[in-house]
């Protein structure tokens, strides 16, 4: 009988929670509002500096509308990951 490796239904369940920080979310969850609009007062502040005002603009902008896809390339601009890879096989002599 073989052992070791994946095992069909083994592990936790694709989507399931995390137990150990289920709690620490949702005390954050019950507080986002209050949070929102602590980051607004930043943000409409007129004694904020203006990195601070654009550093809360972003977060806003982030939680409202998620991160923009940043490219992963080259110093030169080239795809750092290629489109396509091919494996090929070859037999050997012999």
């Amino acid at each position: 009988m073989a052992r070791g490796g994946a095992r069909e239904g083994a592990g936790r369940k694709k989507g399931s929670g995390n137990k150990a920080t289920a709690a620490i979310k949702e005390y954050a969850q019950k507080h986002s509002e209050d949070a929102i609009k602590a980051i607004v007062n930043i943000m409409n502040d007129n004694d904020t500096p203006a990195q601070t005002k654009l550093a809360a603009a972003n977060s806003l902008l982030d939680r409202g509308h998620g991160r923009p896809a940043q490219a992963v390339t080259n110093e030169d601009g080239t795809k750092l990951f290629p489109d396509k890879i091919e494996v090929v096989v070859v037999k050997a002599k012999g």
